[in-house]
């Protein structure tokens, strides 16, 4: 079965699988506990607990999005056709 074929929610989660981990790796990298995580991203610590646990189904790929801006990260999606896309990121550049 190609990308191109798979219902929305399952394309949907698709890129969530991808991005959750980006973001979680992320908080990590940055020695963030989930309570500072969850005041820079603008949501609870229960919230960033669902996430570091893998709880998908509770997040949109808007938000995940979201998060990777809030945390330095500007992530591009690149079509190249109807069956292949890439996930592109870059830092930030500081503001001074």
């Amino acid at each position: 079965m190609s990308h191109s074929s798979l219902p929305p929610s399952q394309m949907a989660h698709c890129i969530k699988s991808m991005l959750a981990p980006l973001v979680c790796g992320l908080i990590r990298d940055q020695k963030m506990t989930q309570s500072e995580a969850a005041e820079r991203l603008g949501v609870t610590q229960p919230r960033i607990s669902a996430l570091m646990n893998g709880k998908l189904d509770l997040f949109s790929v808007d938000a995940l999005f979201g998060y990777l801006f809030a945390l330095g990260v500007q992530p591009r999606l690149q079509v190249q056709s109807r069956d292949e896309a890439r996930l592109l990121l870059s830092r930030k550049a500081q503001q001074s």
